[in-house]
C-alpha cells in the first residue's frame, strides 16, 4: 500500500488528536514525564542505536503515547519511531509517524526544541524527502525547505524543457526566492540564452550580493557577450575560475581580449596542471606567451604596462591578435574578440600591482559573509581608488563594498567620484548610497535612470518606493 493515503490519514487524525491535548500544553509549562515512558524512550532509542529496529519500534511506539503533555519531547520520539519503522521495511508505518510528527510540529511548532542529536535530524529529514509528499513538505512552514530540496532533486532528473517550464512556474509561486532564479540562470547558460543569464543573475545579485555562483554564471555569460570589462570583474571573484577550465577560459580570454597579457599569462601560470592542460587554455597560454615576449620592457627593467605599451607602439591592446581560441562547454568564444576601441579607452589603464589588489579586493568580497569580512577588500580598493582617482572601476569597486557594508557616506563618495555606472544593480547600490547618506533628489536621479533595465524583489521594491516617495510634494 501507498505510504501516501496513510499520511494523510494520520495527518488527519492527529489533528483530532491535537485538539484534545490538556490546556496544560499551551497555558502553562509542560508536565514531566512519567518515569515509565521516560524510560521506554531511552530503550528505544539504545535499541535502535544497537541495530534492533524491531524492538525500538515497540518501545518508541508505547512511549510517545506517554508524552502527549510535552510537545518537544513527543517530536523526539516520533521522530525515533519513524526511523526505527523505515529500518524495519514498514514504510506505512513510517509514513503514518511522520504525519504525526508535521501535525504536531504545526500545532506547537515543536520540531525546532526537539531533543534531537544533528545526526538524527538528519536522518530524519531524509527520511521525508524519501516518504513526505512534496506537497505536504511545501505546505509546512517548518518543512517548507525540505519540499524545495524534493522539487530540486526532482528537477535535476527532468529533461532541459520540463526543467524550464518547472522552473518558471516555481519562481512564479515564490517570487522572493533567489535560487529559482539562479536555476533559470544556469539553464540559460547551458542553452546559450546569455542576454537572460545575465539578468537573472543580476537579479540575483541584487537581491544577494554575495551570492557568488551568480556571479560565476553572469561572468560566463557576459565574455561570451564581448563584454568583458564586467565579465573579469565577476571573473575574478569566481572560485571556479581557478578550478574549472571553461572558468578559466572565459578569465583568460577576456584578460587577453582587453590587452592584459601579462595578467592573462599570470594567471594562466597559477592554474593547476589539470586545468591548465585544457586543449583551449593550453592554446590560449601559448597566444598570450606570443604577445608577452612582445611587449616593450622599461629602461629601469620594469614592465610596461600591457594596455599602454599598445598604445605607444601605434597598435591595439590586443597587439593586432584577436584571433577567437576554441570554447569549453558554457565558454564563448567571443571572449577572446576585439572590443569597441572607445570602451578600451574609455579610462586610463591601471598598473599591474594595482589591477591585482583590486583583483584580492573581489575575491575577498565573494568570500565575506558577515560585514567584519569587508574591512579588508574594502581597504583594498580605497588603496586603488584613492591612488588613481580617474579608474571608474577602482571608484565604482570601492562604492560597491562600503554599500554592502552599509558606510553610505564612503559608498557614496566613491560611487560621486566614478560617475554614473553601466550596470542597473550598481546604479541602484549609488542611489541607495546616495539616499541614505541624506541626498534623497540626486539618489532619485540615478535611481530613474537605472528602472529601465533593474531586476525587482521586494527589497528593491521597498527602496523604489521610499526613493521615489521623498520626491513626492
Amino acid at each position: 500500500m501507498s505510504a501516501r493515503p496513510a499520511l494523510l490519514r494520520s495527518l488527519a487524525l492527529l489533528c483530532v488528536l491535537a485538539t484534545a491535548l490538556p490546556a496544560i500544553a499551551e497555558d502553562a509549562a509542560p508536565s514531566r514525564v512519567d518515569p515509565f515512558y521516560g524510560q521506554l524512550l531511552d530503550k528505544g532509542i539504545h535499541a535502535l542505536q544497537g541495530g534492533d529496529p524491531a524492538t525500538a519500534a515497540r518501545d518508541l511506539r508505547l512511549a510517545v503515547f506517554g508524552m502527549l503533555d510535552e510537545p518537544p519531547r513527543l517530536v523526539g520520539g516520533l521522530a525515533y519511531l519513524a526511523l526505527a519503522q523505515a529500518a524495519t521495511g514498514d514504510t506505512e508505518a513510517a509514513g503514518d509517524t511522520l504525519g504525526r510528527l508535521i501535525a504536531v510540529d504545526e500545532r506547537f511548532g515543536a520540531y525546532a526544541e526537539a531533543p534531537l542529536p544533528d545526526a538524527a535530524r538528519g536522518q530524519l529529514e531524509e527520511l521525508m524527502l524519501a516518504q513526505v509528499p512534496e506537497t505536504a513538505l511545501l505546505a509546512s512552514p517548518t518543512f517548507h525547505r525540505l519540499g524545495n530540496e524534493k522539487f530540486a532533486r526532482r528537477l535535476a532528473a527532468m529533461a532541459p524543457r520540463e526543467r524550464r517550464a518547472a522552473l518558471v512556474d516555481k519562481a512564479a509561486a515564490e517570487p522572493g526566492e533567489v535560487r529559482w532564479q539562479l536555476e533559470l540562470a544556469r539553464l540559460d547558460l547551458e542553452e546559450r540564452q546569455l542576454a537572460e543569464a545575465v539578468r537573472r543573475a543580476t537579479l540575483v545579485l541584487t537581491a544577494e550580493p554575495a551570492n557568488e555562483p551568480a556571479r560565476c554564471i553572469r561572468g560566463v555569460a557576459l565574455a561570451g557577450t564581448g563584454a568583458c570589462e564586467t565579465a573579469v570583474e565577476d571573473l575574478e571573484a569566481c572560485s571556479r575560475s581557478r578550478s574549472e577550465a571553461s572558468f578559466a577560459e572565459a578569465l583568460a580570454g577576456c584578460q587577453a581580449t582587453l590587452g592584459r597579457w601579462r595578467e592573462a599569462a599570470a594567471f594562466l601560470a597559477s592554474l593547476p596542471p589539470a586545468v591548465r592542460q585544457s586543449r583551449p587554455l593550453s592554446k590560449l597560454e601559448r597566444r598570450v606567451g606570443r604577445q608577452v615576449a612582445r611587449l616593450p620592457v622599461a629602461a629601469d627593467g620594469a614592465a610596461v604596462n600591457d594596455a599602454a605599451a599598445g598604445a605607444a607602439t601605434g597598435g591595439d591592446a590586443t597587439g593586432g591578435d584577436t584571433a577567437g581560441v576554441d570554447s569549453g562547454a558554457g565558454t564563448p568564444a567571443a571572449a577572446t574578440r576585439g572590443i569597441d576601441a572607445a570602451e578600451a579607452a574609455a579610462e586610463p589603464p591601471l598598473p599591474d600591482d594595482a589591477r591585482a589588489r583590486l583583483g584580492e579586493a573581489r575575491r575577498l568580497l565573494a568570500a565575506a559573509t558577515r560585514a567584519g569580512d569587508l574591512q579588508q577588500p574594502l581597504a583594498l580598493a580605497k588603496q586603488v581608488a584613492d591612488a588613481y582617482p580617474a579608474s571608474r572601476e577602482a571608484q565604482h569597486l570601492a562604492g560597491e563594498i562600503a554599500y554592502r557594508a552599509s558606510r553610505w557616506q564612503e559608498a557614496a563618495t566613491y560611487f560621486r567620484r566614478g560617475g554614473d555606472p553601466e550596470r542597473p544593480e550598481l546604479r541602484f547600490y549609488m542611489a541607495v548610497s546616495l539616499f541614505e547618506s541624506g541626498d534623497p533628489q540626486a539618489a532619485a536621479e540615478v535611481l530613474e535612470r537605472a528602472l529601465p533595465d533593474l531586476p525587482r524583489n521586494p527589497f528593491v521594491t521597498s527602496y523604489i518606493e521610499r526613493i521615489q516617495a521623498a520626491q513626492a510634494p
